[in-house]
């Protein structure tokens, strides 16, 4: 029971990022063209950068890691037992560029709930 309402919340929550990462737009509305490229150009100098975030799924705050443009195509990384999304803390910035990555702990590992 408790591992079937785990592979259900990991689902829910792998499913949510993906619609989410579709659902972004590239560019703000009212930015000049300019600016969009100014700013591009600023971004594609700078290191990427890992978020980390958490997100409530079934009554239970799971935290996880986000890298790379929304755009990319996304890959979710899943942690083995017994470790965390910190396992991937030298991978994400590496493929950042070129992937959308998410990372999440499961409940009662790394930074997520139990």
């Amino acid at each position: 029971m408790i591992r079937q309402t785990f592979v259900a919340a990991l689902v829910t929550f792998a499913l949510s990022v993906v619609l989410s990462a579709c659902q972004t737009s590239a560019t703000e509305e009212g930015t000049e063209p300019e600016q969009a490229e100014a700013t591009s150009e600023v971004l594609a100098q700078a290191p990427p950068t890992v978020s980390y975030r958490t997100a409530e799924i079934d009554g239970l705050e799971i935290f996880y890691r986000e890298a790379g443009s929304r755009e990319n195509p996304t890959i979710l990384l899943l942690h083995g037992f017994p470790t965390s999304s910190h396992m991937f803390r030298d991978l994400m910035p590496a493929l950042a560029d070129t992937y959308h990555l998410v990372a999440p702990d499961y409940p009662g590992f790394g930074y997520s709930a139990m």
